[in-house]
C-alpha cells in the first residue's frame, strides 16, 4: 500500500496537539490521589487501593480498546476517530470534579477509558504521514511531546487545585482538552482510511509480544510515582499544601528528564543498534530506580527519579520503532496497547505493595520485572536474529 504523505504542518499540528492532550491528562493526574484522599470516608489501606483502580480503570479500559480503535482506521478518517476521542475526553474528565463517590469516580473513568485511545490514532496518523526510515526520529518527538506535557500539567495543576480548588481544576483540563479538538479540528488536514497492508497479520510475532512486554514495564516505571506520591512525601518529612506542590515538582522534573532522554535516545540510532540502546535504558532506569530506595531527602529521591525516567523514557519509541513501520491500524493499536497497560499496572502494583510494605521493596519490585521483561526481549530477538541468519 501507498502511503498517503503528510506536509511539516501536518506533522507539528499532530505532536503539539500530543503535547496538549498530555499536558491535559497530567494536569489531572497529579492531584487526583489528593483528590481522591480528600473525599474518600475509608481507612488508609483501603483509601490507597482506591486511588490504584481508580487511577488504573482508565488506561485499562483504553489497552482494550486500542487494537479496536486501529482496527478502525481501516474504515474510518483516523481524524474523525480522533475528533471524536478529544470530544468524549473533554466531557468526562471535566465531570469527575463533580463527583464525590469513589465508585462514581471509578465509572467515570471506566467509560472515559473506553472511548479514548487518542494516542493510537495519533501514532497511525504520525506513521501514515511519515516515510518509515523517518519513523524512528519522529516517534521520538512524539513521545517527547507527551513527556513535555508531563513536565508542564503537573505543575500547573497543583497550582490550579491548591489556588481554585478541586472542581475547578478538573475544569481547567477539560478546557485544554476542548482546544486540542479544535487545534485538530482546524489545522490537521484529512487523513484518509488506512487500509491494512499486505501481509500485516505476520508483523506482531514472538519477538513483538515480548517488546510489547517491555514497552509495557518501561510505561510502568514512568506511571507508577503519582499515585503514591502523598505516601512516599509523608516519608520524606513533606506535608500539607507543601506535599501537593512538591508533587507537582517531582513530576515536572523527571518529565523534563523524560523529555530530553526520549529526544536523545532516538537520535543515537544513526550511531548505536536499537537493540543495545534499550539495553542500556532498562538497566540504567534500575540503577535510578533503587537509588530512589536509597534516598532520605525530597532532593536526592527528585535527582534519582531523572535518571529512571531519563533512561526508560527511551525505551518505548525505540521498541515501537522495531516494529510500528511494518503494519498499519491493529499492529500500531496493540503496540500502543503496552502503554495503556502499563499506566494501568503502575498505580494498582504501587498501591497494592506499598498499602503492605515499604518503599524500597516497591522500588526492587519494579526494577527486577523491568529486567525480566528486558531479558526476554533480548532472548527472543536474539533468537530470531539467529534463525534469520541460519535461513540465508
Amino acid at each position: 500500500m501507498e502511503r498517503s504523505r503528510g506536509g511539516a504542518l501536518d506533522i507539528w499540528v499532530l505532536i503539539c496537539t500530543q503535547f496538549g492532550i498530555s499536558m491535559s491528562f497530567n494536569f489531572v493526574v497529579v492531584f487526583l490521589p489528593f483528590y481522591i484522599a480528600s473525599v474518600s470516608r475509608a481507612d488508609r489501606e483501603t483509601t490507597l487501593l482506591w486511588v490504584g483502580i481508580i487511577m488504573s480503570v482508565s488506561p485499562t479500559m483504553a489497552a482494550i480498546g486500542a487494537p479496536i480503535w486501529g482496527g478502525l482506521t481501516a474504515r474510518i478518517s483516523p481524524k474523525r476517530l480522533m475528533e471524536y476521542g478529544l470530544l468524549s475526553s473533554t466531557f468526562w474528565v471535566g465531570l469527575v470534579g463533580f463527583v464525590s463517590s469513589l465508585p462514581l469516580v471509578f465509572l467515570i473513568r471506566l467509560v472515559h477509558g473506553v472511548l479514548g485511545g487518542i494516542s493510537t490514532i495519533s501514532m497511525i496518523i504520525l506513521a501514515a504521514l511519515v516515510r518509515p526510515v523517518e519513523l524512528p526520529r519522529y516517534l521520538g518527538l512524539f513521545h517527547s511531546s507527551i513527556t513535555l506535557g508531563q513536565i508542564v500539567g503537573p505543575p500547573l495543576g497543583a497550582f490550579a487545585a491548591a489556588a481554585l480548588g478541586y472542581p475547578a481544576a478538573f475544569l481547567v483540563s477539560s478546557a485544554l482538552l476542548f482546544a486540542c479538538f479544535l487545534t485538530t479540528s482546524r489545522f490537521l488536514g484529512p487523513v484518509p482510511p488506512q487500509p491494512r497492508e499486505a501481509g500485516s497479520r505476520g508483523v506482531f510475532r514472538l519477538s513483538a509480544y515480548a517488546a510489547w512486554g517491555l514497552a509495557m514495564m518501561s510505561t510502568v516505571q514512568i506511571g507508577f510515582l503519582p499515585s503514591v506520591l502523598p505516601e512516599l512525601l509523608q516519608g520524606l518529612a513533606v506535608r500539607g499544601d507543601r506535599a501537593l506542590l512538591s508533587a507537582g515538582g517531582v513530576v515536572m522534573a523527571s518529565g523534563l528528564a523524560a523529555s530530553l532522554g526520549a529526544v536523545a535516545l532516538s537520535r543515537l540510532t544513526l550511531w548505536v543498534s536499537t537493540d543495545r540502546l534499550i539495553l542500556a535504558t532498562a538497566v540504567g532506569s534500575a540503577v535510578g530506580l533503587l537509588g530512589m530506595g536509597w534516598s532520605e531527602n525530597v532532593w536526592t529521591f527528585t535527582a534519582f527519579r531523572m535518571v529512571e525516567t531519563g533512561c526508560i523514557a527511551g525505551t518505548v519509541p525505540l521498541v515501537f520503532s522495531l516494529f510500528a513501520g511494518k503494519g498499519q491500524g491493529r499492529t500500531i493499536g496493540a503496540l500502543n496497547s503496552a502503554r495503556f497497560a502499563g499506566n494501568a499496572l503502575g498505580p494498582i502494583l504501587a498501591t497494592a505493595i506499598l498499602a503492605r510494605s515499604t518503599p524500597p521493596v516497591l522500588y526492587s519490585a519494579i526494577a527486577g520485572l523491568t529486567v525480566v521483561a528486558l531479558s526476554l526481549f533480548a532472548v527472543v530477538r536474539g533468537r530470531e536474529r539467529l534463525s534469520t541468519f541460519d535461513s540465508l
